[in-house]
């Protein structure tokens, strides 16, 4: 649902360099993954709650809404 339109907005804006964009942000993600794991942990380690976690995970998704808006614009990409 985040990222839904993702790739093929890539594809449309940037047609010659989405494979490598899409790579990029695919290594990011996996990063990101592998320390949201980690947070999640000491997060409910530290609360005894998943109230914290849901409330993190919620705010990252309205960021992440603030930031799509914001920032991704119809047209092509000078890449």
């Amino acid at each position: 649902f985040s990222s839904a339109g993702y790739h093929a907005h890539l594809s449309d804006v940037a047609p010659e360099a989405s494979g490598k964009i899409i790579g990029f942000t695919n290594t990011i993600g996996i990063v990101v993954g592998i320390i949201a794991n980690i947070v999640t942990a000491r997060v409910l380690d530290a609360t005894g709650s998943f109230q914290a976690c849901f409330f993190l995970t919620s705010a990252i998704y309205a960021s992440e809404l603030l930031a799509f808006f914001a920032f991704v614009k119809p047209g092509k990409l000078a890449v």
